[in-house]
């Protein structure tokens, strides 16, 4: 009776060792096969500041990718004033693009499983380009919230051709345990 006990603890670890392992490739294949750790062939590049003027004045992608090395960041801030995150990201494909149109998806990841917040569409001017700047521009009002790491992904008709993982910074509401009732509302109850 003692070994039917060992056997089966170690038998219900055995499938809870296989079912971890089994979330993870699970995780790694919906993200196309590799992890959002911009590694890949193709790069997005992020900033939180704005690119000036005289970098896009001379329409030269060894400069923009200068500039995002200089100024890149991993966390973005949100604008206390208009309740928004605004950031410019870069995408550097190792390959002129073969497509006109890309979705750029946001999942937070600080849910499990990951859950698509919100998505766009970017559409390009011309086939074969390798470097395109794009400013986003987002708010809570979209599904996003301060203090939550997000993972972007672009695709083109449904293959992931580049993802980067970043997080929102940004205040989240105190609450400080305190309740108040109106008069109406306990004469009610």
């Amino acid at each position: 009776m003692r070994a039917k006990n060992i056997v089966a603890k170690l038998l219900t670890g055995a499938l809870i060792a296989a079912l971890v392992a089994l979330v993870a490739v699970g995780e790694h294949a919906m993200a196309g096969g590799k992890k959002a750790d911009g590694k890949g062939p193709n790069k997005i590049y992020m900033s939180g500041k704005t690119i000036p003027l005289k970098v896009f004045q001379k329409h030269d992608g060894k400069v923009l990718m200068s500039w995002f090395a200089a100024n890149k960041s991993n966390e973005i801030w949100e604008d206390v004033e208009t309740k928004t995150w605004e950031f410019w990201i870069l995408i550097v494909f190792a390959k002129p693009s073969s497509e006109l149109e890309y979705d750029i998806s946001f999942y937070d990841t600080e849910v499990f499983p990951k859950h698509l917040v919100n998505s766009f569409t970017l559409m390009l001017m011309k086939k074969g380009e390798k470097i395109i700047p794009h400013k986003i521009r987002i708010d809570e009002k979209n599904g996003f919230k301060a203090n939550h790491q997000y993972l972007m992904q672009l695709t083109a008709k449904g293959v992931i051709k580049a993802e980067r993982t970043f997080n929102l910074r940004g205040k989240q509401v105190v609450y400080d345990g305190k309740v108040t009732f109106t008069d109406k509302e306990t004469k009610e109850n």
